[in-house]
Parts: structure tokens; C-alpha cells; sequence
């Protein structure tokens, strides 16, 4: 299951993008029963990749 968001720039550095990645990734848990997630993502965008990583 891919896990997706899209924040607008003037909301980047508020933990909006984390919080919407903890709460896919637990909805999928959950309620789909899914243990496997991916997030593609463009190499130049660390900050989503530190998103991830968390």
C-alpha cells in the first residue's frame, strides 16, 4: 500500500506531514490489515524522506 500527502508550502515545518503518515500508516494497520507500506518519493525532497523514516 503506497501512503500518500500533499501539504502546501506555507504549512511545510508544522508536522502536518507527519502526522498524516502516522495515521495512514496506523489506519492500514488497522483497519485494512495491511504490514507492508511504500511512499515514493522524489530524491531531492529530504524533508519527506525524513517523514518516512520516522
Amino acid at each position: 500500500m503506497e501512503i500518500g500527502y500533499w501539504i502546501s508550502r506555507e504549512h511545510w515545518g508544522n508536522g502536518y506531514a507527519t502526522e498524516a503518515a502516522k495515521t495512514l500508516l496506523e489506519n492500514g494497520k488497522q483497519n485494512l490489515q495491511l504490514e507492508r507500506f511504500i511512499a515514493l518519493i522524489q530524491p531531492a525532497n529530504i524533508a519527506s524522506q525524513h517523514v518516512a523514516k520516522k
